[in-house]
């Protein structure tokens, strides 16, 4: 994910917060400076550096810390689902499919790892004993009826022997779109692959903690 445009805006957001704080507080106690300009440069730095991190790994998962409407947008704060975790569940693909049924054939298990904070999302997603894969670009949009989709593409390193020695084998790249349900307890989608592969195929997942 790792959207810098939302680091700058929380950075700003959080200095001018803590500028505007102490100003009211001079006011307050009737001193026109309570601190000096080098003195409130670095509190201000120190507490924002201090803010920025809790805020990108803690307190974003915090419902009453939440803003919402335009007053989030502008400050940079975004409702992101907490998908970080564990994921079970399953795949099919068209790595062997049966026309003449139009149904997938090749189905297994799949596993996934997410870690998370604020500002990036990494995936790191092992299908059954055939393969694993890496995120190497991710993100959480949005859709205009406020339901979100993890997106991500992935470099895909098969240990499977015979996929490994097939025409179309070996190391490849893909991209999968997977809904978020049930308030980010579940995962649904698609993912496709590229012109060496050529194969598509859909993912099930649940989170297991």
């Amino acid at each position: 994910m790792k959207d810098y445009r939302k680091s700058i805006k929380l950075v700003v957001f959080i200095s001018l917060s803590l500028y505007f704080l102490i100003k009211a507080i001079e006011k307050w106690i009737g001193r026109s400076s309570l601190l000096s300009v080098g003195t409130s440069i670095g509190v201000i730095a120190l507490i924002t550096t201090i803010l920025y991190i809790l805020w990108n790994n803690h307190l974003w998962k915090i419902k009453k810390f939440k803003l919402s409407g335009m007053l989030s947008y502008l400050c940079g704060f975004h409702d992101y689902p907490d998908l970080a975790g564990q994921w079970a569940g399953d795949y099919c693909s068209s790595y062997n499919f049966d026309e003449e049924n139009k149904q997938y054939t090749t189905t297994d298990k799949v596993e996934m790892d997410i870690r998370q904070n604020y500002l990036s999302i990494k995936i790191r997603c092992r299908f059954g004993e055939s393969s694993e894969s890496k995120s190497f670009f991710s993100t959480l949009l949005q859709d205009e009826h406020g339901d979100w989709g993890l997106i991500y593409a992935y470099r895909n390193d098969p240990r499977d022997p015979a996929l490994q020695s097939a025409p179309s084998g070996g190391i490849h790249e893909g991209f999968a779109y997977l809904k978020v349900k049930d308030n980010g307890d579940k995962l649904e989608g698609y993912y496709t692959t590229d012109e060496m592969r050529k194969t598509r195929g859909r993912i099930v997942l649940q989170k297991k903690y």
